[in-house]
């Protein structure tokens, strides 16, 4: 089964992507949703579009095969800009 990671936009909570979460899981589709430093997750510093590109790059790390990414708002900057 494919994994995809979900990176939310600019918020602090990831409650509405639950419904959708909801509906893959029925359909046999992983999704695993990212916390974001920052966001989701905490962070003590500010951090550039390159620190949240290594971010990704350290949790992708082992994958063997390529990812899907999920990316929303901000979440799609960073998608975009680890994918390039």
């Amino acid at each position: 089964m494919k994994m995809i990671y979900a990176l939310h936009g600019w918020a602090y909570s990831t409650e509405r992507w639950n419904p959708l979460i909801d509906d893959l899981k029925r359909n046999n589709i992983e999704l695993e949703m990212l916390k974001i430093p920052g966001l989701t997750a905490p962070l003590d510093e500010v951090w550039d579009i390159d620190d949240y590109v290594n971010w990704l790059s350290e949790i992708l790390f082992n994958e063997k095969e390529p990812v899907i990414l999920l990316g929303h708002s901000n979440g799609g900057l960073i998608s975009l800009a680890y994918t390039l």
